[in-house]
């Protein structure tokens, strides 16, 4: 890249914020190196301000901290599988970094946070891959009311994102009542176009090697935002990433497809 071209995008970047939410497939042992390798380009390539994945291993931990020098990234474990958020050092001021599990999780699931700063806007960030599988909505639905209450409770002055694998069905959102009125589901919000819609897709040809019904298809990757008290952060695009099988490997980078969000960033 020309060093004109990455100081009219770093300009550009001050005004937006992008925020790439993936379930990496870390537990899938064939082609992890080269599906990770995937992952990292196009965190590399697309240069979001935020990133969170889902299904990370000590393994690809490693992959991504060396192939993505730019970023810092937190871990909400060192155990098994977690979720982790990478944060561009450029633009991103972290102020605090926790992790609270959930107590009554069977899988050893939690939920990460981070408050920071963000191309100067003051944004608390939350990522967390809820408890699988039909058997366990329940567990998953109050996992799923715990963030949101979460995203309640911050300062009203921050703007508040959570996404991750939810693992959510759409009963389930209506069993616990619905969305909050000051949350906002990002696929929704910015047009709710069904080409965007599955991020688990056995149509698409993801999980043809799962056994699966041919009919399976579910959006449980889900990105929700908080405005704050003056909106700074204005949702403009969402779209999937990782859609195309890797040449290297003919795989697909993940059993899931990625999501990338665009935000304008309204300046004071």
């Amino acid at each position: 890249m020309s060093i004109r071209r990455y100081e009219e995008r770093q300009r550009a970047s001050r005004y937006t914020m992008k925020l790439i939410c993936w379930n990496i497939n870390g537990l899938q042992s064939k082609n992890l190196r080269l599906r990770t390798l995937a992952v990292c380009d196009v965190i590399n390539t697309e240069h979001p301000e935020v990133v969170f994945l889902q299904e990370v291993i000590r393994q690809t931990f490693l992959m991504l901290k060396k192939e993505c020098p730019h970023y810092t990234v937190l871990q909400a474990s060192d155990k098994d599988y977690f979720t982790a958020i990478l944060l561009r050092k450029s633009c991103v001021t972290v102020e605090e970094h926790v992790v609270h599990p959930f107590p009554t999780s069977v899988m050893a699931r939690k939920l990460q946070t981070v408050k920071c700063i963000v191309n100067n806007v003051q944004c608390y960030l939350m990522t967390s891959h809820l408890e699988s599988m039909d058997s366990h909505d329940e567990e998953r639905k109050k996992q799923l009311l715990v963030a949101l209450q979460a995203m309640e409770n911050v300062d009203k002055d921050r703007a508040v994102i959570f996404g991750g694998d939810l693992n959510i069905r759409d009963k389930e959102i209506t069993d616990v009542g619905g969305l909050p009125d000051n949350i906002l589901d990002l696929w929704e919000i910015t047009g709710s176009r069904p080409e965007h819609q599955y991020t688990w897709d056995y149509w698409q040809g993801q999980l043809n090697h799962v056994k699966v019904a041919k009919e399976t298809r579910f959006r449980f990757d889900r990105i929700y935002l908080r405005r704050n008290a003056r909106p700074s952060l204005i949702p403009t695009n969402f779209k999937m990433v990782g859609l195309e099988k890797l040449s290297s490997c003919h795989d697909f980078a993940s059993d899931h497809w990625g999501i990338m969000v665009t935000f304008a960033i309204r300046r004071r």
